[in-house]
């Protein structure tokens, strides 16, 4: 299960995520050496987040879908 927003946005894993008990300092140094040294890695993190990107649409998106919400709650049940 994810628990990243960059995560749960494309149900994937785009990131890495230490959870509870595997938050600790060796972890977290592996990880981040990981993502410095293996261009790879790095380049598929990228691509992934524009596939990301692509899917919540144009700039602008949670302002129009804040504005949609506010309409229908102003509007009251149907």
């Amino acid at each position: 299960h994810f628990m990243s927003p960059t995560n749960l946005i494309v149900n994937s894993k785009i990131v890495p995520e230490l959870q509870k008990e595997e938050v600790i300092a060796d972890n977290i140094t592996k990880q981040a050496i990981r993502l410095l040294s293996d261009q790879n890695q790095r380049q598929q993190i990228i691509q992934d987040y524009q596939h990301m990107r692509s899917l919540l649409g144009s700039i602008g998106v949670c302002d129009r879908a804040a504005h949609e919400i506010l309409n229908t709650v102003r509007s009251g049940p149907q």
